[in-house]
């Protein structure tokens, strides 16, 4: 334990007392314990793949339009949310094409994890209802869905005003990289830890694993890039990735443009510019 780690200790237990800071050393021990698996897998990818071995946090800079689903449940509810992951099955290509405002919603119907159009998000229908309609927040499905669990009015007005508030800050000033943020925390990782983190499916599709207050916001400022880091990726878009970097298939002009064949297509090699 380092001596900054032993200060902020020393500050938890004199300015919030010693509950919080028995809480943030249970946090501290998990994220540790996290370290050792997330360097074997990066290692192993590194062997197996070589040069089209996925960077750990490497962004990608993506039109928030593109990503045209989301993944619900979120794979961050399972694995470490270090890094990056290459993960099999067929969570890419099963689809709920309903409304559907929470992640129970989509387990009581399905049974399973599901793809759901992000546009019949509920999260994102209620921020745009509010936002650029003026609905009331209260007067949405998504608000309704999540008082019906048992989450409290003043749990969702404080969600509600955390989204106006950081519509209105990107509006202004933008949308910033993590690291340009002096308050993000850095427990996890680099600060690209905490960008909107993303999934692609085997036929290169983007998919949203979390962050999605400021992907719903994105989408309603009509901001033309965003910057994401890749959380997983289907084991078959690996192979895409492994084999076009290995000049052994030719990026068709469909895949030219992916953002996430740039660091492995060589361009000489196929005589693209």
């Amino acid at each position: 334990m380092g001596l900054e780690t032993i200060k902020r200790a020393n500050r938890i237990i004199k300015n919030e007392g010693i509950g919080s800071f028995l809480f943030s050393f249970k946090y501290y021990l998990y994220n540790l314990a996290e370290i050792p698996p997330t360097r074997f897998r990066h290692l192993r990818y590194n062997i197996r793949y070589g040069d089209s071995s996925p960077e750990p946090y490497r962004l990608l800079f993506v039109d928030p339009h593109a990503i045209e689903y989301v993944l619900i449940p979120s794979f961050r509810s399972e694995i470490i949310t270090r890094g990056t992951h290459i993960k099999r099955g067929n969570w890419d290509i099963q689809v709920a094409d309903e409304v559907l405002s929470t992640t129970e919603e989509v387990q009581s119907k399905y049974g399973s994890r599901r793809l759901v159009r992000f546009s019949n998000y509920g999260l994102h229908r209620a921020i745009d209802e509010h936002i650029t309609n003026q609905k009331p927040w209260s007067e949405t499905s998504y608000y309704d869905a999540k008082v019906a669990q048992g989450v409290s009015e003043e749990e969702l007005e404080r969600e509600r005003k955390e989204t106006v508030e950081l519509y209105h800050t990107i509006k202004q000033e933008g949308y910033r990289l993590q690291e340009e943020l002096s308050e993000v925390k850095k427990e996890k990782g680099p600060p690209e830890y905490d960008e909107i983190r993303i999934n692609i499916g085997r036929n290169g599709q983007l998919i949203l694993d979390d962050c999605r207050h400021r992907l719903s916001i994105a989408r309603i400022l009509d901001l033309e890039t965003i910057p994401v880091r890749v959380f997983a990726r289907h084991a078959e878009w690996q192979r895409v990735r492994h084999r076009v970097a290995d000049i052994q298939e030719d990026p068709k002009d469909c895949l030219i443009n992916h953002p996430d064949l740039q660091d492995v297509i060589n361009f000489e090699a196929w005589g693209s510019e």
